[in-house]
């Protein structure tokens, strides 16, 4: 076995030397290694307590120093020792999941999506720009989607011009959606990939002549595992764990996702990056189990707060301009507000006096739900003067009041 893995280390350390100059067998090669980088990384995400984590981790790092240093020599004595210990069943079920003709891996290198859409299979690149270039002079590219080059993210062009379409009215995105289909070619069949969230939606199409998955959107999907539900029937739980799982899907996939969220910053609007995404899911995920508990201690007034800042978190994730509010992203912060409706139940089974508002129109006639100095200036969308977009609601809880956060366009 050892010596099995100093071979693959050493054929590893080639690939990485003759980069995008080797041949068509080891680019894909290649591509697989980047796949197979991706797909542990997703598993450590979403199966962290999984027996095998410790040497998945150790797996990865390993192939992360060949990739990213481009050192022709593998850390043989730490690649070796990664399997030494796993039994068939493990080596059977990563392994035997990486290959090029079974892979059923759940996230795709976004270099590896890129490589794939623009040197083979359905339309060239050229064809993708042209594309583009037609969605851009329509007016409901102008005015949801705007100022935006897709391709600056560094993404595939297809990919990221789906991604543009759950920002668009539902009507517009299906046209543009059967469009991108004419584009793509027929797509051999993938693996399905059900994420939970408020529709059901196509979230994301394989990219031809790769292995990435289809990505569905489904209400009835199993929810995020890192948002384990202990009172699985609760309403209120059930509900903005939906959404929440929609949302962490949109942070982790979307290159041009912004946001405006305290917590994570405190001023105006920003793109993610690595470290931002990092502490923005991690908030997520302490604010759902903390709603959780005060729910399970029956602690109304802490349900109140706690689902305020889940939301607040919910709906602070922004694109500049703001989508369509009949999007498929804009549905996913609107069944975060739907539970307003449980929220207001459980207060008023405890004798709770609660009122929500949010608030919305002139900014001007909005100032006296809001505190200014936390509101966010939008560039684009909307009209000036206009609220864009309520970040966090206005509420009363009995005689405390916590205001509301708005973007708006100014003047």
């Amino acid at each position: 076995m050892k010596a099995l893995w100093e071979e693959f280390g050493q054929l590893l350390g080639e690939l990485v030397r003759l980069g995008e100059g080797g041949t068509p067998l080891q680019r894909l090669v290649a591509s697989g290694v980047a796949g197979l980088m991706a797909q542990v990384e997703y598993g450590l995400r979403h199966y962290p307590g999984d027996p095998a984590a410790v040497r998945m981790q150790r797996l990865l790092e390993v192939l992360k120093k060949e990739v990213t240093s481009g050192v022709g020599t593998a850390d043989k004595e730490a690649l070796s020792g990664v399997w030494g210990a796993a039994d068939k069943e493990t080596w059977s079920g990563v392994w035997g999941a990486a290959g090029a003709e079974v892979s059923a891996g759940l996230v795709m290198s976004r270099e590896g999506v890129k490589a794939a859409a623009e040197g083979s299979g359905g339309g060239g690149n050229g064809d993708w720009q042209k594309l583009k270039a037609k969605w851009s002079e329509t007016k409901e590219w102008k005015e949801w989607v705007g100022q935006v080059v897709p391709e600056a993210a560094g993404e595939s062009l297809p990919q990221v011009l789906w991604l543009v379409t759950h920002r668009v009215a539902a009507e517009v995105a299906e046209r543009w959606q059967r469009q991108w289909r004419e584009l793509a070619g027929e797509l051999r069949e993938h693996p399905q990939v059900p994420i939970a969230g408020p529709r059901t939606a196509l979230l994301l199409p394989p990219i031809d002549k790769t292995d990435a998955p289809v990505v569905r959107m489904d209400p009835g999907a199993a929810l995020d595992q890192r948002l384990p539900l202990r009172l699985g029937d609760h309403p209120l739980l059930q509900g903005m764990a939906r959404a929440c799982s929609a949302a962490l899907w949109f942070i982790e996939n979307d290159p041009l996702l912004h946001y405006a969220w305290h917590p994570i910053n405190r001023f105006g609007l920003r793109p993610f990056d690595d470290d931002s995404r990092n502490r923005y899911i991690e908030a997520l995920i302490t604010c759902f189990a903390a709603l959780q508990e005060a729910v399970e201690r029956n602690e109304i007034r802490n349900v109140v707060i706690k689902w305020l800042e889940l939301d607040e978190g919910i709906n602070s994730l922004m694109y500049d301009p703001v989508p369509h509010p009949d999007s498929l992203f804009a549905a996913v912060g609107k069944h975060s507000r739907q539970c307003m409706t449980t929220i207001y139940q459980l207060a008023s089974e405890q004798n709770l006096n609660l009122t929500f508002k949010e608030p919305n129109g002139q900014y001007r006639d909005c100032v006296s739900y809001t505190d200014p100095d936390e509101d966010v200036e939008m560039r684009y969308g909307g009209q000036p003067g206009q609220v864009v977009r309520c970040l966090r609601l206005y509420a009363r809880i009995d005689k405390e009041v916590r205001k509301a956060r708005l973007a708006y366009r100014p003047r």
